[in-house]
């Protein structure tokens, strides 16, 4: 770069969804010599201060400083990279979203050689327009080009996913059956179903960034060349060949049967509004890719 040329200032704003790719897409970003994540994929600032469904955030990260401090005996409590180090930083972000801005602004002038930065929280999805206007301001007024990216996938998958990788984590087994009735129950929970309701998220995008700031992709297209090829061109930033072999933070189907009919008929209309959104996005191609489709009546 030339002492004249102007340095790009990007800042990648990952909303979601949830089991929908951006762990993957994360990874493939921090490949780039022109990215910097700062110490964390997901910073849950705005989640935390906005959504309906994500008041618990900051009573978690007050836990898990506390109980690093308590397990902590090499590192001093000041160290950015000690876990509670970086966990009370997510906590002045949050009483302060001044914080947050001015922390990438300092990421991105500390490092010479990138161009962009970012923040990917699947659980911003659940953001109003309000909360997204507010976080494009603030980028705005640090210099920041702000880039969009939301992710989606079939919700009847999405869910079971999600479903999926709780019980794994939890350590708990079930028969399909037990799945299935899990899945029935759950499916429209509040939690699950702004997570799940791409429509409200896409309105409220629209109405906070200019559509030029937005891309939106397919999770059964993503691990594509196409597609990459697409967010590298978004993004403004040089992507390293893209690794679509290593499954990142995936949640392994324990039984080979496929979603019940009864389950399915009920995810798919209970999200009707969303499969629309998304025909009218990626027009009929979705339609093929997502088996959903065939169980709205």
């Amino acid at each position: 770069m030339s002492c004249t040329e102007k340095r790009e200032k990007i800042f990648i704003l990952g909303v979601g969804a949830q089991k929908a790719g951006t762990t993957w897409l994360h990874r493939q970003l921090c490949g780039s010599s022109q990215f910097s994540p700062g110490f964390a994929k997901e910073y849950h600032t705005f989640d935390c201060l906005y959504s309906p469904v994500c008041g618990g955030v900051r009573k978690r990260l007050l836990a898990a400083t506390q109980r690093s401090l308590r397990e902590s005996t090499n590192t001093a409590p000041t160290s950015p990279r000690s876990s509670h180090g970086q966990h009370a930083k997510q906590l002045s972000f949050i009483e302060d979203p001044t914080n947050y801005f001015e922390y990438f602004d300092y990421l991105w002038l500390s490092q010479p050689s990138i161009k962009a930065t970012g923040d990917i929280t699947p659980s911003y999805s659940t953001l109003d327009a309000e909360a997204f206007r507010y976080i494009r301001t603030g980028l705005i007024e640090k210099g920041f080009q702000p880039r969009v990216i939301f992710l989606m996938r079939d919700p009847i998958e999405r869910i079971w996913s999600m479903l999926r990788m709780d019980w794994r984590n939890r350590g708990i087994t079930l028969s399909h059956e037990e799945e299935m009735n899990r899945l029935l129950t759950s499916h429209n929970q509040r939690g699950v179903y702004l997570r799940t309701s791409y429509d409200l998220t896409i309105t409220a995008l629209s109405q906070a960034f200019p559509e030029e700031e937005v891309h939106y992709a397919l999770y059964e297209t993503l691990f594509t060349d196409a597609e990459y090829n697409k967010i590298s061109s978004f993004t403004g930033i040089g992507l390293p060949p893209a690794d679509f072999e290593t499954a990142v933070n995936a949640s392994p189907k324990m039984n080979n049967s496929p979603v019940s009919e009864n389950a399915a008929l009920s995810i798919a209309n209970t999200y009707r509004n969303a499969y629309c959104e998304a025909r009218r996005i990626f027009g009929s191609e979705v339609t093929h890719l997502w088996p959903g489709y065939a169980y709205i009546n």
